[in-house]
């Protein structure tokens, strides 16, 4: 049998992430949330990245658990 063919089963690995890109799709900062994805823990992506970059830096900020 063709390996290439072989249908494999998705993999999720076990841990959740908040990533934080810029517009190059480069990550400047994460999170590893404890117990779910809080708005505390991106609250505190936020304030390392401001904290970086500083406000004037920064024209628009998203975040979602990956």
């Amino acid at each position: 049998m063709d390996s290439k063919n072989k249908q494999r089963p998705s993999v999720e690995l076990g841990h959740r992430l908040l990533l934080a890109n810029d517009q190059h799709e480069l990550a400047q900062d994460h999170d590893v949330p404890v117990g779910g994805a809080g708005v505390d823990q991106g609250v505190a992506v936020a304030d390392r990245l401001l904290g970086r970059y500083g406000a004037g830096q920064i024209a628009s900020l998203s975040l979602s658990p990956v």
